[in-house]
């Protein structure tokens, strides 16, 4: 896969696959066309996304000549109508693969010569493993390209796609425990605490690692999610650490970006002495830590589906905010409140799966959240 957003893919980059010598592989396959005009042309296609799925993602780069595997020529293809083969592909891709994979992305990279490079994307997948509708076979990758997936391989796909979930929701756990025992990246204030978790599926299902030492302080975008001028940045044995630094021994926020990927920022709400209410303040901070970490996420190559996943500690006796007329005073009873995760899948609007988020926090105080909030 090249470690690039989509939309900001150029001709330079197919250049420079040829120039280094970048072979296919388990994340990448060239194709000189796209021919999709009978059965068997389909299904062939289909067999090198469903390999790409199954392998942990990559690239399908269509209008690159390949030898031995190894990319020889950029003559693009002739694109008359991008919508119209941008719809075919989807439809295809939707209808004949079983289970349906989500977070395919398509890119159309104009050349010199005013022919195309057609990119599709597979994000890793977290429901395979994945079957040709026409062929009834899996596809799995290797160095040497695709093939079909043996008993052995299968069950080890479906074993790995329960892993996935697994992983991340025992990250999640592990941390928070982390956190509530107070061994956190730096000494963190007593107060209500708000945890921020963002875990990329290609973060547990692959082998990705951020060059941290590469990181360096103005370039790192995984801050705090509290507004100050003097922040500190400094890596540690899981990657890197932004926190506030105010003169004291403690911050009340930070952002954890760990080696594979994977993203933890905590900020104290209510400092211990403080009134307990969890204000509708809270939103923005969420809002704000998805849309720059997500992003970030994008550039580094994580760009797939992404599960989100905030928690709030030390939240016993905790009121929510619910409008300046209300003199209900719900209150938690429970030291800490942990929200199921919700995924966002790549492509789709962030606002609506942070609604969802926003109604189960008021679901936790035996509330119902206005819709027009």
């Amino acid at each position: 896969m090249i470690r690039k957003p989509l939309d900001q893919l150029v001709e330079a980059d197919f250049v420079s696959l040829m120039q280094n010598d970048v072979s296919e592989g388990v994340s990448i396959e060239y194709k000189k066309e796209l021919i999709l005009n009978d059965r068997d042309q389909k299904a062939e296609f289909l067999a090198d996304v469903i390999s790409l799925a199954n392998s942990g993602g990559g690239d399908l780069l269509i209008g690159i000549d390949e030898e031995k595997g190894m990319p020889s020529a950029i003559p693009g293809i002739e694109v008359p109508d991008q919508d119209k083969l941008g719809l075919q592909v989807e439809s295809i891709c939707r209808d004949k693969i079983e289970p349906r994979i989500s977070g395919l992305r398509t890119q159309f990279v104009e050349l010199e010569n005013g022919r195309f490079v057609f990119v599709l994307r597979v994000a890793p997948s977290w429901n395979g493993p994945h079957r040709n509708m026409y062929d009834r076979h899996f596809y799995m990758r290797n160095s040497r390209g695709k093939a079909p997936m043996d008993v052995s391989e299968l069950r080890s796909a479906f074993t790995q796609t329960m892993q996935a979930s697994e992983r991340i929701r025992n990250f999640r756990a592990t941390r928070l425990a982390k956190i509530i025992a107070k061994k956190t990246p730096v000494a963190i204030k007593d107060g209500l605490t708000m945890v921020l978790h963002i875990a990329p599926i290609s973060a547990v299902t692959g082998n990705f690692k951020i060059d941290i030492d590469q990181m360096h302080f103005g370039d790192n975008p995984f801050i705090p999610l509290k507004d100050s001028e003097t922040l500190a940045n400094i890596p540690n044995l899981d990657g890197r650490v932004s926190y506030l630094k105010d003169g004291e021994d403690s911050t009340n926020a930070y952002t954890q970006i760990f080696r594979q990927g994977l993203v933890e920022s905590v900020v104290v709400l209510n400092e211990d002495g403080d009134e307990k209410i969890l204000r509708e303040y809270y939103e923005k901070q969420v809002k704000r830590g998805c849309d720059i970490f997500i992003s970030s996420l994008a550039k580094l190559g994580l760009d797939g589906p992404v599960v989100i996943m905030l928690s709030f500690l030390n939240a016993r006796e905790t009121a929510l905010d619910i409008g300046k007329n209300s003199t209900a005073k719900t209150k938690l009873n429970e030291n800490e409140l942990i929200l199921p995760d919700v995924m966002l899948e790549p492509g789709a609007e962030i606002d609506p799966l942070l609604v969802t988020l926003y109604r189960m926090v008021w679901n936790g105080f035996g509330r119902v959240r206005p819709s027009d909030r």
